[in-house]
């Protein structure tokens, strides 16, 4: 009985170590953010380590466009259309400032 209890203590201890780990290294920009702007809905879709889908939807249209990215950490760097735009993540909000304009955009 003695040995089934430290052999379950020890898979436990593993298994939290395991969860601890995965936790630390994830990226963080993976999934959904949902944001607004000057009266468009925008979703950003990081549907990997390095590219997504942004969704704009306004007045009954909608656009999809695909984007590519690099991050370090709690900050991208988004690729779309050419142009860099550069993206921080803090306490699960992600904000875009490009030209003293700012976006904030929230998990979902």
């Amino acid at each position: 009985m003695k040995n089934i209890l430290k052999a379950f203590g020890i898979v436990a201890l593993v298994a939290v170590i395991v969860f601890s780990m995965a936790a630390c290294g994830g990226n963080p920009f993976l999934g959904r953010w949902s944001g607004s702007y000057e009266g468009a809905s925008i979703e950003l879709i990081f549907t990997s380590n390095d590219a997504g889908v942004m969704e704009t939807s306004m007045w009954g249209f909608s656009s999809t466009d695909e984007f590519t990215y690099t991050r370090k950490g709690k900050t991208a760097t988004i690729l779309a259309d050419g142009e860099e735009i550069k993206a921080t993540i803090t306490d699960n909000i992600l904000v875009i400032e490009e030209d003293g304009e700012r976006m904030v955009f929230t998990k979902q």
